[in-house]
């Protein structure tokens, strides 16, 4: 007697696996493509403008690189006078953190490391203010009017984040 093999036996396929696998496919594709879109408007402005600094020096980042390179070699030297001076801000700031964490602590050492770090803010604030000074004498008057529609500073931080446009019609009880 021979030994007969039966057919194999034919599962019967469930659409709605096939329906459920398609679906789960489609979600993964939008939550990475939500996840990349994010990452694209994070990354898609220069980091000076994200960390809202809103000074004369990253409001030259956004003009035209031609003359971005003129304002930025005519106030070079300015620059390079402020250099040293931010690290000597940090330098105090850390020997501050050091004193306020020094066992046993010493409160002449701790006065000490603070009006250094007053002194030194203060240096770097007065060297600043001659670069911006400069920067200024530098702009054209378009750009100077350009610069104090860019400037955030004296608007609500609702408008800053996008939630109110300035010239738009809308009721903005903040300005």
């Amino acid at each position: 007697m021979s030994a007969s093999t039966a057919p194999p036996e034919v599962v019967p396929q469930r659409r709605w696996l096939r329906f459920a696998l398609i679906a789960s496919v489609a979600f993964n594709l939008l939550v990475i493509g939500a996840a990349a879109a994010a990452m694209y408007r994070i990354h898609q402005h220069s980091p000076t403008l994200s960390s809202v600094s809103t000074n004369l020096l990253a409001y030259t980042s956004t003009l035209p690189e031609p003359r971005r390179k003129e304002l930025w070699s005519a106030m070079r030297e300015e620059h390079r006078r402020l250099r040293p001076l931010r690290d000597d801000v940090r330098a105090a700031r850390l020997e501050w953190r050091q004193a306020l964490g020094a066992e046993p602590f010493d409160a002449q050492r701790f006065d000490k490391a603070q009006v250094r770090v007053f002194d030194a803010e203060n240096k770097a604030r007065a060297e600043a203010q001659r670069l911006f000074a400069g920067l200024a004498g530098h702009l054209t008057a378009a750009e100077r009017a350009s610069f104090l529609d860019w400037q955030p500073a004296d608007r609500p931080w609702r408008e800053r984040r996008g939630m109110w446009r300035r010239g738009s019609s809308d009721d903005n009880p903040a300005r």
